[in-house]
């Protein structure tokens, strides 16, 4: 399967292009941008763009960047990011290198050098730090050249003389920027700072190009570095041709300029912002049409489209969720999350029901507590529930509900997950219908619910998408053989089973009698005992079931007559014939005549294993002698059976056929307790002939099975005396 591209995972990544907009923004930003590009005063401009956090400030930012950069030719536009500098000097020390390096690259003219000349100056008085740095090099040279040298006792070395040469080259290099630094500061300190602000100003003054600071995320900034931002803007806003554009909310820094201000916030705003732009409100109606677009991209692919009702899915989602989304950032945190849990369940089926996927996100991000919950009562909200276990039931799912924010709501989504809970009150549906919540692949299935809390297909599990690829394709019974037996060697064999008997309506009517024909072959190879391997009934079980929905495309008996033809099993065949033709479950599949010719075939391949001595290696013993039993001749069978017992090889094999293995379920026990099926043993033989044939064979010693056996076909013989 190819990777499909996440398109939401940066969550906090604005949009960059005015094409991008998705909330009608663009008109608010084109109506800034135009009014910047048409400032035509050369006093400077400091605009504010204000609006709560998570709202899309980010993203007007970027689209007055695109409408000027791509309409103002004669402007000079670059972001400032203050919160990337540690401390006020090093903000103060990076804005005007900044700012003296985009006109460098921007602007190609006299004026524009004059400029960029006397920024450096402005910067070197404003900041003494660069100096600092550099006696602070030559130090740390020195002191490691002069180590060197005092370490006379140490030998001339190749390492010591590149050690020594690196060290001369960093003074070296410390001296000539610091006499640069220095020559600067000499000149620089000829003049006052009003003396250097003014001839600033003159040279900006000649600029005729506009330079437009956009300085985004005020709001992140500690105290400190919200302090040397305003302290840099009022120092420096009076330059011509420079217009700050700063986006922030309001209330978040409204302490922090208190504090600065020692009085009202807003009045010392004023003093300084001369235009200030209200971000325009999302509406629910917006934020719900960038949710609807996500969740129809995150789930575009075919496969999750065959499960996901766009139109009444997505309108239960908004009804349902839309109080948890408040803001921008809200939906592209949600959206984000979602894209990236979904990605892990793409295959040629959807292993999840998207509606449901999408509501236990909502529920993992904004009520985590109901989240984990759920996650530890899959058998409360999956399982059976008698009517002794209402009560109990109840109480946990009201527990759920009492830990949300949002009772109403959340009771509203529970519901919708698991609509045969009643997460209102005792009554209500007890009775799920786990066919239909698997084949939706609703978290409401027990086989599937981990599926949602794991967020992947558990190991143990067959993923709807493994079972179309290993039934799917058109292949050999043998080559199909080969694959379950690896699944059998896994441990997977039975949810694969299972698995196919929630999915067979996915599969082909042709690919039934090679199916069957696989599973015919390894039925005769599996112990018939649930407690030697699991229930393998649904070997003709699920066949059965194919043949009852496809009745009208294929025809049964012809099918089983193939069937035989295909392989030289016997107990799939077996149990097909006899369940073709079922009152209780209306499988009148063929004839009565039909099913009687069937039966005849049966027993010639019964007649021919017991012949050839491959009968007493049937997987399914028992079954297969009863039905000979059943539609045979009883003498035959009892006949074949007397034979067996005439060897001691015979005699144990026949008799291990009717033992099973049983713990009684109790904690602790270790080896399981061998019993006979005694039942179905004395349809066969009496207790006392078994016995009588195994003391004709004259064992001196019976080996650790046989005595098991004999101890207990003497204690039955025994009770029965008594």
């Amino acid at each position: 399967m190819r990777p499909q591209p996440l398109h939401h995972l940066t969550t906090d990544r604005a949009k960059t292009l005015r094409a991008e907009d998705q909330l009608e923004r663009q008109a608010f930003s084109d109506s800034i941008a135009q009014s910047i590009a048409g400032w035509r005063n050369k006093d400077s401009l400091v605009i504010s763009v204000e609006g709560p956090w998570g709202d899309g400030k980010s993203s007007v930012k970027n689209f007055i960047k695109d409408y000027l950069q791509t309409t103002a030719n004669t402007a000079v536009v670059f972001e400032f990011t203050p919160w990337e500098w540690q401390d006020g000097d090093q903000i103060h020390s990076a804005f005007f290198q900044q700012l003296s390096s985009h006109i460098s690259q921007n602007i190609k003219t006299r004026q524009a050098k004059a400029v960029v000349q006397r920024l450096k100056r402005w910067s070197a008085t404003l900041n003494v730090a660069p100096v600092r740095n550099e006696f602070s090099t030559l130090a740390l040279a020195a002191a490691g050249l002069f180590g060197l040298q005092a370490a006379d006792a140490l030998t001339a070395t190749p390492l010591k003389v590149l050690l020594f040469i690196l060290a001369t080259l960093s003074i070296m290099t410390a001296v000539f920027n610091y006499a640069v630094q220095f020559l600067e500061s000499r000149h620089t300190g000829e003049q006052t700072t009003a003396d250097q602000h003014q001839q600033l100003s003159d040279s900006m003054l000649n600029l005729n190009h506009s330079v437009i600071v956009l300085l985004d995320e005020l709001d992140r900034l500690t105290g400190s570095e919200l302090r040397a931002v305003f302290r840099l803007l009022k120092a420096n806003a009076d330059f011509p041709n420079l217009v700050y554009v700063l986006f922030f909310d309001r209330e978040l820094i409204r302490e922090e300029v208190r504090q600065l201000s020692k009085g009202d916030p807003d009045t010392y705003l004023e003093k300084f912002i001369q235009l200030r732009f209200a971000l325009p409100r999302i509406t629910q109606t917006h934020l719900w049409s960038v949710l609807d677009r996500g969740i129809q991209t995150i789930f575009s692919s075919r496969a999750a489209q065959a499960r996901l009702n766009a139109e009444t899915d997505l309108y239960q989602l908004e009804s349902l969720t839309g109080r948890y989304f408040t803001n921008l950032r809200d939906v592209k945190r949600y959206l984000a999350n979602l894209e990236f849990h979904a990605s892990a369940f793409q295959g040629e089926v959807y292993e999840v029901n998207p509606r449901d996927l999408s509501l236990v996100e909502v529920l993992r991000l904004f009520e985590p507590q109901v989240y984990t919950a759920l996650a530890r009562e899959k058998e409360a909200l999956t399982g059976y529930i008698n009517e002794y276990r209402r009560d109990d039931n109840q109480a946990v799912l009201t527990a759920i509900v009492d830990q949300a924010n949002h009772p109403e709501r959340v009771r509203e989504m529970l519901h919708t997950l698991f609509p045969d809970r009643n997460f209102q009150d005792a009554r209500g549906s007890v009775v799920s219908n786990h066919n239909r919540n698997y084949l939706e692949a609703r978290v409401s299935s027990p086989d599937l619910f981990d599926r949602y809390f794991q967020l992947h297909v558990p190991a143990r599990q067959v993923s709807h998408s493994e079972v179309l690829q290993v039934f799917g394709p058109d292949q050999p019974p043998a080559q199909l053989t080969a694959t379950l037996r690896r699944y059998l060697e896994d441990q997977r064999f039975l949810p694969l089973l299972e698995a196919l008997n929630q999915q067979r309506g996915g599969i082909p009517p042709e690919r039934w009698l090679t199916i069957t024909a696989s599973f015919s072959t390894l039925g005769d190879q599996l112990s018939q005992s649930w407690s030697r391997g699991g229930d393998y009934s649904l070997l003709w079980i699920i066949p059965l079931y194919a043949l009852v929905e496809y009745s009208d495309r294929l025809d049964t008996f012809q099918f089983v007559q193939e069937l035989l033809q295909q392989t030289e099993g016997v107990y799939v065949p077996l149990a097909l014939t006899e369940h073709l033709r079922d009152q209780r479950h209306h499988h009148d599949l063929i004839m009565p005549e039909q099913q009687g010719m069937l039966r005849g075939l049966l027993l010639a391949r019964i007649r021919e294993l017991a012949t050839n001595g491959r009968l007493m290696h049937v997987g399914h013993f028992i079954y297969t002698l009863a039905r000979w039993q059943d539609w045979g001749d009883e003498y035959e069978v009892e006949t074949w059976c007397r034979d067996q017992l005439m060897t001691r090889e015979g005699w144990l094999r026949l008799l291990s056929n009717y033992v099973s293995f049983y713990t009684g379920g109790r904690p602790g026990v270790s080896l399981p307790v061998p019993q006979l099926d005694l039942h179905n043993l004395k349809r066969l033989l009496p207790v006392q002939d078994i016995l009588d044939a195994w003391d004709a064979l004259q064992v001196a010693e019976p080996a650790g099975e046989e005595a098991n056996i004999l101890n207990i076909l003497r204690n039955d013989l025994a009770t029965q005396s008594a």
